[in-house]
């Protein structure tokens, strides 16, 4: 059954169907940042000047072909560096809530 005849019989059905379709490239990326995520151990929403990683710059390594494994060393990296500027990453008070609290702690030269 087309859209068009969907949308004809039920057009809330046709709306549903339309808003939740998912290209395969959304699919592809959502798997690899699901990978990077999966081997760094920790979400990948940060601030690229200050935790060394970012949303933005993980879509641009995943357009630009990288793997997921090879983006999850760079991250890690960042982990590690971070981790010896502002002491271990703790469930219960993260490393960037100290950085709130001390925003000078560590900085990085621009």
């Amino acid at each position: 059954m087309s859209l068009q005849n969907l949308s004809e019989i039920n057009p809330h059905l046709a709306l549903w169907q339309s808003e939740n379709w998912v290209s395969p490239v959304e699919r592809a990326w959502e798997a690899w940042l699901r990978r990077v995520e999966t081997l760094v151990g920790h979400h990948l929403d940060g601030h690229q000047a200050r935790d060394g990683y970012s949303l933005d710059w993980a879509y641009g390594a995943f357009e630009a072909g990288e793997t997921a494994t090879s983006y999850s060393v760079e991250v890690m990296a960042a982990d590690i560096e971070n981790e010896q500027a502002f002491g271990p990453v703790t469930d219960v008070f993260p490393y960037w809530e100290a950085r709130k609290l001390n925003p000078t702690q560590g900085q990085r030269d621009s």
